[in-house]
């Protein structure tokens, strides 16, 4: 039984966010283009803006496409983007799948990723170890803060239900006093019969299975 929930992306407002974010990181990492290769520029642009516009419904694809273009953009000097959209596009992912497995899973390849383009596209070591701690923590960020949100999600979702549960439960109770107080009648007889021969005529029981006095 598949579940629905408020974080699964299906809200109208996640594509303008989406799209918002996308453009933002745009302007500010990726702009201007570069003269020598503008077309492979443009076509990187366009392929990360697509990777996180569409993170709401394909959030893992999206992720691959977003990090693997960061990275290629990186090597390439064509962005001096520490993974930010990468990040945005994970904290979807972590919302669905935050779990040991897949933070062990993402953390390593994350890891080798950035490591591995952090020394091929630039040889200053101090540059290096910035734009690695600064990326690193832009996507344990947004893995943490998903998961989070998730967990804090399902909690009240679960407590809500717990309600919901213990209300139809309360009404039942309340419903079974009621007929068990007074049964109606069947087929124009008198449910109500003694109890026992040696009980007082006074007590009576429902024909009908319930108890109660008679009224």
């Amino acid at each position: 039984m598949s579940e629905h929930h408020w974080f699964d992306g299906s809200h109208p407002r996640s594509a303008r966010w989406d799209a918002g974010a996308a453009l933002l990181c745009v302007l500010v990492f990726w702009l201007p283009v570069d003269a020598r290769a503008p077309a492979l520029h443009t076509a990187l642009i366009v392929l990360l803006a697509a990777g996180m516009t569409v993170r709401s419904r394909w959030p893992v694809a999206a992720f691959a496409a977003v990090a693997g273009t960061t990275a290629a953009g990186a090597a390439l000097g064509m962005t001096h983007d520490p993974f930010v959209a990468a990040a945005w596009v994970l904290y979807r992912v972590a919302l669905g799948r935050s779990t040991s497995r897949s933070l062990n899973a993402v953390g390593a390849a994350s890891g080798m990723l950035i490591a591995a383009v952090a020394f091929l596209g630039t040889a200053d070591a101090e540059d290096t170890v910035r734009y690695t701690m600064l990326s690193l923590l832009a996507l344990a960020a947004a893995w943490v803060l998903g998961g989070t949100t998730r967990r804090a999600a399902l909690q009240a979702e679960h407590a809500m239900l717990a309600e919901r549960q213990a209300a139809v439960t309360a009404e039942r109770l309340r419903v079974a006093r009621r007929c068990t107080t007074w049964c109606p009648t069947r087929w124009g007889r008198s449910p109500w019969r003694p109890v026992s021969r040696r009980a007082p005529a006074t007590r009576y029981a429902c024909v009908t299975g319930s108890g109660g006095s008679r009224p």
